[in-house]
């Protein structure tokens, strides 16, 4: 899969480091690599090689490009067995891979979601041919999903952009649109929702989302990744979510 050319570039990748599990963080130290072929499901393999944790095995599931904005989903096990679900928001800028937010959730077991789900398994084919208009359509739901169904509490907007089916990967909400639009108590009543970061390929859609407010109890940050029907309808959902960083 390729995704951003570099030839004869230095590859400079800007890394998080996380204090814990669980949190949100900004890009703190520098590592070098040296790439003259292309950014690819491979090398961002190789360059996560060079930043996680010695002994950690990463597993990435997912990968969502558009322009020079890259985001990533993957597994990350620790040498003593413990599992996270890390989402990372890379982006190239003159030839220097930057990441520049990740988020990490502890994985819950498959066993024990309310769906039946695991949070990395499903769907998603971003080799799939879509229009430039296609996948601004795509991206345009997904902002509508957000900022007009959960931010404005638009219930009804929501129930229009559900495809027929919605598979859910958040291990506390069950499937289907009912246990979303559950979220919203009645119509006009949202939470805080805005999107940070956008980005399309195929038939996915990720999104780097803070939830709440600063100050608040609720103030998370979010990976949001969704797939959509060939209609533009939303039809199934992945997300990674931290409380945000204080600052």
């Amino acid at each position: 899969m390729k995704l951003v050319k570099l030839i004869g570039l230095a590859l400079t990748a800007l890394i998080s480091v996380s204090a814990c599990a669980g949190a949100i963080s900004k890009s703190k130290s520098v590592v070098n690599i040296q790439s003259e072929t292309v950014v690819s499901t491979s090398g961002i393999s190789k360059f996560f090689s060079k930043t996680d944790k010695v002994n950690a095995k990463r597993q990435l599931v997912r990968v969502v490009a558009e322009g020079d904005l890259i985001i990533t989903q993957s597994k990350v096990t620790s040498s003593d067995g413990e599992s996270d679900i890390v989402g990372n928001l890379l982006r190239v800028i003159d030839g220097k891979l930057s990441n520049e937010w990740e988020v990490i959730q502890k994985e819950v077991p498959k066993a024990k979601t309310a769906n039946g789900n695991s949070m990395i398994d499903g769907g998603g084919d971003v080799t799939k041919t879509l229009s430039k208009a296609e996948l601004e359509r795509n991206k345009n739901t997904v902002i509508d999903f957000i900022q007009k169904g959960f931010a404005q509490g638009d219930k009804a907007t929501l129930v229009k952009l559900f495809g027929n089916e919605y598979t859910q990967h958040n291990p506390r909400v069950p499937n289907g649109k009912e246990a979303v639009l559950s979220f919203i108590p009645q119509q006009g009543q949202g939470f805080p929702a805005k999107i940070k970061q956008i980005v399309a390929q195929g038939d996915l859609v990720a999104a780097l989302v803070e939830y709440g407010s600063s100050g608040a109890n609720f103030h998370n940050a979010a990976i949001d990744i969704f797939r959509l029907d060939d209609n533009g309808k939303v039809v199934e959902h992945w997300d990674i979510v931290s409380k945000f960083p204080k600052v």
